[in-house]
């Protein structure tokens, strides 16, 4: 894959929008030429980097890569060899790299994984310069990059201190770093966000029940005479507070799962900033977390409804849909008929959103709600994949909106006619003229109907006169077809949907006269 296109992949680079510097991960340092090959910024097999084995490092080194892995990213050079093709000389890679800055501490995780197994030292973060970079520059590149003054420079401030004495354009977008961190080795910086008791309680609860959906984000401080680290938390406040409570109640032995609660948070999933981040990227990051409600991504949300399905709420209702929080999903025809008689996608909305607002979700609005549970109760296993893609994708132009999706899983909801969706799918993937063709077929086209009050109370007299001697009658033979039973069933749901209806507006008719 050619650079330029790894580049946007990586860093999400919009020409237009992220020329300056900004949040690193989220906006690119300086300008590109599309038409040049500037940086690899990649997670490198350690095996694939050429290490000095007489490299010497101490032993407070030592420990601290094997404790906290490598924090900051190494500096690499590609390993080529001189080809020749139809004519062209050219730089022929080889696969493996040589290293710029980073000697001793690949050799100290060289050391650490020939005696155990460390899946955090297997693939390193690296930069890696461009194959055209020269032995000059290279060589340059190492005295600004090792220089004493520049040792706890962030990667991005390195970068501009590069390009400025090298006189070319070296282009850096940063992937965070994913680690378990010792809670003992995160501390808190000072906080002007401060959280109720209320508040953590509530989330230390959410923790408990469903885990931790969210990673926190911490930056590496290192002591340069011991190397030691320890990790400055950036966002996730609520949530170390919350964990540090169900750490203090497990180690009391106040909580059923205490052993499993110790054994998951004694380390807590964290993204590591860059070592030496600058002040405004920190607070920059820190503001955002806080400020603005974080976005849960569509399969988030799943694994939250799968949870959710197995809360209990109240355990003495005789009705299993009351007794939790929501229902799990039909996995039959007869649970599916149950479930349509019984639940109603409109009633789930608040008890879900209660929950996620608990977690510190605000975004998910009736309408977008509406669709994804529909989506996640009705949907086909495609239709639901689909449905993630959206969202982790949500810069690449999808040939099925989300509103698409939601209308083909209530379209074809129907326990026999779930098989269709994904005939529906493939179809609109091929023409996207597809789905507007069917909806305005698939459209009732009854024209409106009008009562007086006086009308529908004849019609409802009637009708409920003649259900009622049919619920009293007597039945003379069995239902010979499962098909007809399921007809029957399906009738008698419609039928009291429609009740409901009426009964509803009725209600709603009543209040505004008696205003």
């Amino acid at each position: 894959m050619a650079a330029k296109s790894q580049f946007k992949n990586l860093s999400g680079f919009n020409k237009e929008k992220d020329k300056s510097s900004g949040i690193f991960g989220q906006t690119i340092i300086s300008d590109i030429n599309d038409d040049e090959e500037k940086y690899l910024f990649e997670r490198i097999d350690i095996e694939d980097i050429i290490c000095d084995e007489k490299t010497e490092y101490d032993d407070d080194l030592y420990e601290s890569v094997k404790q906290s892995g490598i924090v900051s990213p190494i500096w690499l050079s590609f390993d080529y060899i001189d080809a020749e093709k139809a004519g062209r000389k050219y730089k022929k890679k080889t696969g493996k790299y040589h290293i710029i800055d980073g000697n001793k501490r690949v050799a100290a995780a060289n050391k650490i994984l020939s005696m155990e197994d460390n899946s955090r030292l297997r693939k390193l973060q690296a930069l890696i310069l461009p194959i055209d970079t020269t032995e000059a520059e290279i060589e340059e590149i190492k005295k600004t990059v090792r220089a004493k003054e520049n040792q706890n420079r962030s990667t991005v401030d390195l970068i501009s201190i590069v390009n400025s004495s090298k006189g070319a354009q070296i282009t850096y977008g940063y992937k965070y770093e994913n680690a378990d961190i010792p809670f003992d080795l995160i501390y808190e910086r000072d906080n002007k966000y401060p959280a109720t008791e209320a508040e953590i309680e509530a989330l230390a609860d959410s923790i408990y029940k469903y885990g931790l959906f969210q990673d926190i984000m911490v930056l590496p401080e290192v002591n340069q005479e011991t190397m030691q680290v320890t990790y400055r938390l950036e966002a996730g406040h609520k949530r170390r507070k919350a964990i540090k409570l169900l750490l203090d109640r497990a180690k009391a032995g106040q909580l059923e799962k205490g052993k499993t609660i110790i054994a998951n948070y004694s380390k807590i999933p964290a993204k590591i900033l860059p070592l030496g981040a600058t002040n405004e990227q920190i607070e920059a990051v820190y503001n955002e977390s806080n400020i603005h409600s974080r976005k849960m991504t569509t399969d988030s949300f799943f694994a939250h409804l799968s949870y959710f399905s197995s809360y209990v709420i109240d355990e003495n209702t005789k009705d299993e849909y009351e007794k939790y929080l929501i229902p799990k999903i039909p996995t039959s025809r007869k649970e599916y008929l149950t479930f349509i008689e019984n639940v109603s996608i409109n009633a789930l909305i608040p008890r879900v959103q209660g929950e996620l607002k608990k977690l510190g979700f605000a975004d998910w609005k009736n309408r977008k709600m509406t669709q994804y549970l529909n989506i996640y109760y009705f949907g086909c296993d495609k239709l639901k994949d689909m449905c993630i893609e959206l969202t982790q994708h949500p810069d690449k132009r999808q040939p099925i909106t989300l509103g698409d999706m939601a209308w083909i899983a209530t379209t074809f909801k129907d326990w026999d006619k779930r098989g269709q969706q994904e005939d529906v799918i493939e179809k609109a993937l091929q023409d996207k003229t597809y789905i507007p063709s069917i909806k305005d077929k698939t459209v009732s086209k009854t024209r409106t109907v009008r009562y007086t009050s006086q009308q529908v109370a004849k019609k409802i007299l009637k009708d409920s006169q003649s259900l009622e001697n049919v619920a009293f009658a007597e039945i003379i033979d069995s239902v010979s077809a499962k098909e007809d039973y399921d007809k029957i069933l399906k009738s008698i749901v419609n039928m009291k949907n429609s009740i409901k209806k009426i009964e509803k507006r009725f209600k709603e008719l009543s209040e505004e006269q008696n205003k």
